[in-house]
């Protein structure tokens, strides 16, 4: 699950820690989508929001995950959502940095037995990619999406059909982004 939200993080364009709006994002999803797309029983953690900023540029992000932990022989579940916002007065757009930390995750994960695919995804924000692990031995799963100089990611670990869940779920949770 780390490497996926890592690569899910650095897609976002979040190479360093950066916070935001209280407990927000954890209200952009109903409790009963959680348990639609993990099964009952989830427990919610929500990392403290920050915001950094460093050259002319801040980052703010939020975040929150459920988690269904493993059961004996049985892979655990999880379902994180996140949100960054840039606000650059100079220095690269919101696009870039996206479009590098992009390439530099799909870099570093070139080794990994589940290679990740960034596949483009019409119809969400100004550009969007559903994430997905080649060789995967669960089912897992992710979009992210840019709308203007914010960026949203849901990421799924052990759901059938990841991909296309993550895309409801992220279309959901863009209604209620800032």
């Amino acid at each position: 699950m780390k490497k996926i939200v890592f690569l899910i993080l650095a897609a976002a364009f979040v190479a360093v820690p950066a916070l935001g709006q209280g407990g927000a994002v954890c209200g952009w999803l109903s409790p009963d989508q959680v348990a639609g797309a993990l099964g009952p029983g989830a427990t919610q953690y929500q990392p403290k929001p920050r915001t950094t900023s460093k050259n002319g540029i801040t980052v703010t992000f939020n975040a929150c995950e459920w988690v269904i932990r493993a059961s004996g022989s049985q892979f655990g579940k999880a379902l994180a959502l996140g949100w960054v916002h840039l606000d650059s007065s100079n220095g690269a757009s919101a696009k870039e940095l996206m479009d590098q930390t992009i390439q530099e995750g799909q870099a570093r994960m070139q080794d990994e037995k589940a290679k990740p695919t960034l596949t483009p995804l019409p119809g969400f924000g100004d550009e969007a990619y559903t994430l997905t692990f080649n060789n995967s031995p669960i089912p897992t799963g992710g979009v992210i999406v840019r709308r203007g100089n914010s960026a949203l990611w849901v990421g799924l670990l052990n759901a059938p059909n990841a991909p296309v869940l993550a895309q409801a779920l992220a279309r959901s949770a863009l209604a209620r982004m800032p």
